[in-house]
């Protein structure tokens, strides 16, 4: 099992002020229109209006010349918050930024001080259009001295769900009660959901693959509200069933009875095989990689002082990294 804990902070997080001073997210601009630089009709300020006006993000058409990302565009959507703030846009923008990574902070903590894990002793891997621009400052924050930016980091979620494996899963409700069990009806609904659930998994699919089929039943004594996952086959016997269901109710809960006891609902999930994925591997270097620019940008907290500026090496994630040639 994989622990999600989401939070509103993309790069199209929209910003606002109020009573309770700057606020980023929940609410976005989507992909459509978008944060205002993208110039396709975005109008309020977001994150990655921010990022443009700090110069983590440049001005002008991108790599592959599909987005063409306007400065002038960000700064007006920004106007009206500086103005109602009495601060510089760039002050602005870095308060904006400030408030988007306590609100990541305070995530991270909850998923990792807060469970008792210690930060020294982890890394923070960043992957999505933002993250890597904002990860090293994140990692400070919380105390975290590595952080791991993926080769494919802008679209890791993109490859992640081209290379697991494709699955479809059905549940049916049965009620089927251990004190008088119906073994035919027990197997003809493993064999009617597998059914279902392998045909979903096909739909719209060129060929046969093979097929792994995962069956769990969901057991709970008489007048619980709650079920429990048991695993099972569709050979399970009764018998089966019931010891493997005093088995997990021990385990999670400390105890068995000879209660009177039911499967509440079958569930079977199809997989197939992933498809292969061809990767293009960099090749391992000691040097650090060659930036294609130096770009000025603004770090640190500005309130009413001047902003501080920084000369930051711009790398292209599209392309391999370029690394020192020897000789």
């Amino acid at each position: 099992m994989l622990a999600v804990h989401s939070i509103g902070a993309g790069g199209g997080s929209l910003v606002s002020h109020g009573v309770a001073g700057l606020r980023v997210g929940p609410d976005s601009a989507g992909a459509d229109p978008g944060p205002a630089c993208y110039g396709r009709g975005g109008t309020s300020p977001t994150l990655t209006d921010a990022a443009v006006i700090l110069g983590y993000l440049q001005a002008g058409t991108d790599a592959r010349g599909t987005v063409q990302i306007s400065k002038h565009a960000a700064e007006e959507a920004f106007a009206a918050l500086a103005e109602q703030l009495a601060l510089p846009l760039t002050n602005t923008a870095r308060g904006v930024v400030r408030v988007a990574n306590a609100n990541m902070a305070r995530a991270l903590r909850r998923i990792s001080v807060d469970r008792g894990v210690d930060t020294r002793e982890c890394a923070l891997i960043a992957f999505g259009g933002a993250a890597p621009m904002y990860a090293a400052e994140l990692a400070r924050e919380v105390g975290i001295g590595t952080v791991i930016v993926p080769r494919n980091s802008s679209v890791l979620s993109a490859l992640g769900c081209l290379s697991t494996a494709p699955s479809y899963t059905r549940q049916r409700t049965v009620r089927l009660a251990g004190s008088n069990w119906d073994a035919a009806a027990y197997r003809r609904c493993c064999s009617e959901v597998a059914a279902q659930a392998s045909d979903s998994l096909l739909l719209g699919r060129a060929g046969q693959g093979d097929i792994d089929l995962e069956y769990l039943a969901f057991m709970r004594y008489l007048g619980q509200s709650y079920a429990i996952e048991v695993a099972c086959t569709p050979d399970s016997t009764g018998d089966d069933l019931r010891v493997a269901f005093w088995d997990r109710n021990e385990a999670l809960y400390g105890y068995r009875t000879d209660e009177p006891y039911e499967v509440q609902s079958l569930r079977v999930t199809a997989r197939m095989q992933p498809e292969a994925i061809d990767f293009i591997r960099a090749p391992r270097s000691s040097s650090a990689p060659l930036a294609i620019a130096t770009v000025t940008s603004i770090f640190g907290w500005c309130y009413r002082a001047r902003a501080r500026l920084a000369h930051t090496p711009r790398h292209d994630g599209l392309h391999r990294a370029r690394v020192p040639q020897a000789g």
